[in-house]
């Protein structure tokens, strides 16, 4: 795939953090300050993006958007960056919490937030 600017989607710093974070102790200062530098979108992670939301990106803009079984809240965030009016992330699993809230703190707007809840139930 040739390189596609993604940047309007989600940024790689931020995609990168959560994932980072899942998996370190570290604060997103400390992301920003290390490892974030280096961080790049593998080719197939920057094209499902594209394809999934840089074609669809008409619909998102000023819609409300709920990501049922958000994960880590890419999309949430990828959502909201791209113009979303609210955005709501609903995951199951609580280690994907604290991450996106990490991020969340530092996040352009507020226009989008996740909750913790069975999406059969929520």
């Amino acid at each position: 795939m040739d390189q596609v600017d993604i940047s309007f989607i989600l940024d790689s710093h931020w995609y990168g953090g959560l994932y980072y974070l899942l998996n370190t102790t570290d604060t997103w200062q400390q992301w920003i300050e290390g490892e974030a530098k280096s961080y790049h979108y593998t080719p197939e992670v920057a094209e499902k993006l594209y394809k999934v939301l840089g074609a669809n990106r008409y619909i998102i803009h000023d819609r409300r958007v709920i990501d049922l079984a958000c994960n880590l809240g890419y999309m949430s965030l990828a959502c909201s960056n791209m113009g979303a009016r609210w955005v709501l992330g609903v995951e199951a699993r609580d280690i994907y919490i604290k991450p996106f809230n990490q991020v969340l703190d530092h996040w352009p707007t507020k226009n989008v937030s996740m909750v913790q809840g069975d999406i059969e139930n929520t």
